[in-house]
Protein backbone atom coordinates (compact mmCIF):
# COMPACT_ATOMS: atom_id res chain seq x y z
CA UNK A 1 0.00 0.00 0.00
CA UNK A 2 2.94 2.35 0.58
CA UNK A 3 3.94 2.10 -3.08
CA UNK A 4 0.37 2.89 -4.15
CA UNK A 5 0.40 6.07 -2.06
CA UNK A 6 3.71 7.08 -3.68
CA UNK A 7 2.36 6.28 -7.16
CA UNK A 8 -0.73 8.37 -6.47
CA UNK A 9 1.36 11.34 -5.43
CA UNK A 10 3.53 11.02 -8.53
CA UNK A 11 0.55 10.63 -10.85
CA UNK A 12 -1.29 13.62 -9.36
CA UNK A 13 1.79 15.73 -10.04
CA UNK A 14 1.63 14.88 -13.76
CA UNK A 15 -0.51 17.58 -15.34
CA UNK A 16 -1.50 15.52 -18.39
CA UNK A 17 -2.97 12.57 -16.46
CA UNK A 18 -6.70 12.31 -15.93
CA UNK A 19 -8.23 11.31 -12.58
CA UNK A 20 -8.92 7.91 -14.20
CA UNK A 21 -5.21 7.56 -15.07
CA UNK A 22 -4.25 8.37 -11.47
CA UNK A 23 -6.64 5.76 -10.10
CA UNK A 24 -5.49 3.22 -12.69
CA UNK A 25 -1.80 3.48 -11.77
CA UNK A 26 -2.71 3.36 -8.07
CA UNK A 27 -4.78 0.20 -8.64
CA UNK A 28 -1.92 -1.39 -10.62
CA UNK A 29 0.46 -0.54 -7.79
CA UNK A 30 -1.79 -2.17 -5.20
CA UNK A 31 -1.87 -5.41 -7.21
CA UNK A 32 1.64 -5.49 -8.73
CA UNK A 33 3.18 -7.76 -6.09
CA UNK A 34 0.27 -10.19 -5.59
CA UNK A 35 2.27 -12.79 -7.49
CA UNK A 36 4.74 -12.93 -4.62
CA UNK A 37 2.01 -14.40 -2.42
CA UNK A 38 1.36 -17.20 -4.92
CA UNK A 39 5.00 -17.85 -5.84
CA UNK A 40 6.40 -21.35 -5.28
CA UNK A 41 7.92 -22.02 -1.82
CA UNK A 42 11.56 -21.76 -2.99
CA UNK A 43 10.82 -18.30 -4.45
CA UNK A 44 9.07 -17.31 -1.21
CA UNK A 45 12.29 -18.26 0.60
CA UNK A 46 14.28 -16.02 -1.74
CA UNK A 47 11.84 -13.15 -1.21
CA UNK A 48 12.19 -13.47 2.54
CA UNK A 49 15.98 -13.78 2.46
CA UNK A 50 17.72 -10.75 3.87
CA UNK A 51 21.17 -12.27 4.22
CA UNK A 52 22.65 -11.90 0.75
CA UNK A 53 22.07 -10.29 -2.63
CA UNK A 54 20.21 -12.53 -5.06
CA UNK A 55 22.09 -14.23 -7.89
CA UNK A 56 21.03 -13.51 -11.46
CA UNK A 57 19.07 -16.81 -11.57
CA UNK A 58 17.40 -16.12 -8.22
CA UNK A 59 16.48 -12.61 -9.36
CA UNK A 60 14.86 -14.01 -12.53
CA UNK A 61 12.83 -16.45 -10.41
CA UNK A 62 11.70 -13.65 -8.10
CA UNK A 63 10.79 -11.39 -11.04
CA UNK A 64 8.54 -14.21 -12.28
CA UNK A 65 6.06 -12.91 -9.72
CA UNK A 66 5.01 -10.26 -12.26
CA UNK A 67 3.44 -12.86 -14.59
CA UNK A 68 1.74 -14.54 -11.64
CA UNK A 69 0.37 -11.15 -10.56
CA UNK A 70 -1.03 -10.47 -14.03
CA UNK A 71 -2.69 -13.90 -14.21
CA UNK A 72 -4.27 -13.44 -10.79
CA UNK A 73 -5.50 -9.91 -11.46
CA UNK A 74 -7.04 -11.10 -14.77
CA UNK A 75 -9.21 -13.48 -12.76
CA UNK A 76 -11.12 -10.68 -11.05
CA UNK A 77 -11.07 -8.08 -13.84
CA UNK A 78 -9.62 -4.80 -12.60
CA UNK A 79 -11.55 -1.55 -13.01
CA UNK A 80 -9.38 -0.56 -15.97
CA UNK A 81 -7.86 -3.19 -18.30
CA UNK A 82 -4.69 -1.09 -18.58
CA UNK A 83 -3.85 -2.26 -15.05
CA UNK A 84 -2.71 -5.59 -16.49
CA UNK A 85 -0.27 -3.98 -18.95
CA UNK A 86 1.09 -1.59 -16.34
CA UNK A 87 1.83 -4.49 -13.98
CA UNK A 88 3.23 -6.63 -16.79
CA UNK A 89 5.73 -4.04 -17.98
CA UNK A 90 6.94 -2.21 -14.89
CA UNK A 91 9.95 -4.58 -14.53
CA UNK A 92 10.73 -5.46 -18.12
CA UNK A 93 12.78 -2.52 -19.39
CA UNK A 94 15.45 -0.21 -18.13
CA UNK A 95 14.40 3.29 -17.20
CA UNK A 96 14.20 5.88 -18.55
CA UNK A 97 12.16 4.16 -21.23
CA UNK A 98 12.66 5.63 -24.69
CA UNK A 99 9.68 7.32 -26.28
CA UNK A 100 9.83 6.28 -29.91
CA UNK A 101 8.59 8.69 -32.60
CA UNK A 102 5.98 6.19 -33.84
CA UNK A 103 4.35 5.79 -30.41
CA UNK A 104 0.70 6.71 -30.23
CA UNK A 105 -0.55 8.96 -27.44
CA UNK A 106 -1.80 5.83 -25.64
CA UNK A 107 1.67 4.22 -25.94
CA UNK A 108 3.24 7.34 -24.43
CA UNK A 109 0.69 7.33 -21.63
CA UNK A 110 1.38 3.67 -20.86
CA UNK A 111 5.13 4.32 -20.65
CA UNK A 112 4.40 7.13 -18.19
CA UNK A 113 2.13 4.94 -16.03
CA UNK A 114 4.65 2.06 -16.05
CA UNK A 115 7.39 4.50 -15.08
CA UNK A 116 5.33 5.84 -12.18
CA UNK A 117 4.74 2.32 -10.85
CA UNK A 118 8.41 1.39 -11.24
CA UNK A 119 9.58 4.55 -9.47
CA UNK A 120 7.10 4.11 -6.61
CA UNK A 121 8.04 0.46 -6.19
CA UNK A 122 11.80 1.11 -6.16
CA UNK A 123 11.44 4.06 -3.81
CA UNK A 124 9.47 1.96 -1.34
CA UNK A 125 12.02 -0.87 -1.50
CA UNK A 126 15.01 1.41 -1.04
CA UNK A 127 13.55 3.32 1.91
CA UNK A 128 12.05 0.33 3.73
CA UNK A 129 13.57 -1.80 6.44
CA UNK A 130 11.50 -4.85 5.61
CA UNK A 131 12.11 -5.48 1.89
CA UNK A 132 15.79 -5.13 1.16
CA UNK A 133 18.75 -7.28 2.16
CA UNK A 134 20.85 -4.13 2.48
CA UNK A 135 18.40 -2.51 4.89
CA UNK A 136 16.98 0.95 4.61
CA UNK A 137 19.03 3.29 2.45
CA UNK A 138 19.61 6.91 3.25
CA UNK A 139 17.74 9.53 1.26
CA UNK A 140 20.97 10.52 -0.48
CA UNK A 141 21.77 6.92 -1.52
CA UNK A 142 18.17 6.38 -2.62
CA UNK A 143 18.27 9.46 -4.84
CA UNK A 144 21.61 8.31 -6.27
CA UNK A 145 19.84 5.15 -7.49
CA UNK A 146 16.59 6.78 -8.62
CA UNK A 147 17.67 10.00 -10.36
CA UNK A 148 19.48 8.36 -13.32
CA UNK A 149 16.40 6.25 -14.02
CA UNK A 150 13.52 8.58 -13.27
CA UNK A 151 14.94 12.10 -13.28
CA UNK A 152 15.47 14.45 -10.39
CA UNK A 153 11.94 15.81 -10.06
CA UNK A 154 10.12 12.45 -10.04
CA UNK A 155 12.73 10.90 -7.73
CA UNK A 156 12.50 13.70 -5.17
CA UNK A 157 8.69 13.61 -5.24
CA UNK A 158 8.72 9.84 -4.68
CA UNK A 159 11.15 10.08 -1.78
CA UNK A 160 9.16 12.90 -0.18
CA UNK A 161 5.94 10.87 -0.49
CA UNK A 162 7.58 7.78 1.03
CA UNK A 163 8.99 9.76 3.93
CA UNK A 164 5.48 10.96 4.82
CA UNK A 165 4.48 7.34 5.56
CA UNK A 166 5.32 5.96 8.99
CA UNK A 167 7.07 2.54 8.93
Amino acid sequence: MRASYIAGKLAMHEKDLSPRDVLTVMEATVYHDLGKVFAPPHVQDLLNSTKHPLSKIELEEVNGHVGISVDYVKSFQPNDPRVLDIIAHHHDRDFPKPIEPWYTNEDRLMVKLETILACADQTDVLLSNDRNYKGRRTVAKTLKVLVPQFGEEMSKLAVAARLRIAC
